[in-house]
Parts: C-alpha cells; sequence; structure tokens
C-alpha cells in the first residue's frame, strides 16, 4: 500500500494514526485484518520506531508508533474504550 503521501518516512517523532471503517479480508499470513493493519503500518514507519499503543473497537484503528531512541520518555501509558454508538430499538 502505498502510504508516503499520508505517513511520510522519518518527518516525526511520533506517528498516531487512526482508521474508521477499517475493515477488509486480511491478506495471508494475517489472520485478522486488525493484525493485517497493525503489521502494515508498522512495516511502513519502519525499524527506527516501536509501537507504544493500540486499540481497535469494531472497525475502529488507533496505532501510536514513537522513535525507539524516545521510547524512554513514554511512560504510564493507559489506555480505555467506550462503546457510544446509538442503540437500536422497536418503536
Amino acid at each position: 500500500m502505498p502510504f508516503e503521501a499520508w505517513i511520510p518516512k522519518n518527518k516525526y517523532d511520533m506517528y498516531v494514526i487512526g482508521a474508521q471503517e477499517c475493515e477488509y479480508e486480511p491478506r495471508k499470513p494475517y489472520q485478522t485484518c486488525e493484525e493485517d493493519w497493525r503489521l502494515t503500518i508498522s512495516n511502513h514507519v519502519g525499524e527506527s520506531y516501536v509501537l507504544v499503543a493500540h486499540q481497535s473497537m469494531w472497525q475502529i484503528r488507533l496505532l501510536v508508533f514513537v522513535r525507539k531512541t524516545l521510547r524512554h520518555h513514554i511512560t504510564n501509558i493507559s489506555r480505555s474504550k467506550e462503546a457510544t454508538g446509538t442503540p437500536t430499538a422497536d418503536l
């Protein structure tokens, strides 16, 4: 996938990448769409970065990468998620 126009390599200290409606048939050898997406983006940003947090909920994905040389500055990582969709009800 050509991500360079959207995610230039080695330009920033941190990348926070989110996607909505991110659901597709995973490519081989990946087992899930989430795994395919996470590892594809990780390969794109390259070995100079490390994934410090990721979260998925349904078809929404969020990845946070930081330069390996700065990883020691990132501490006390926490995350949570809350479903906020509108419940459907028979009217």
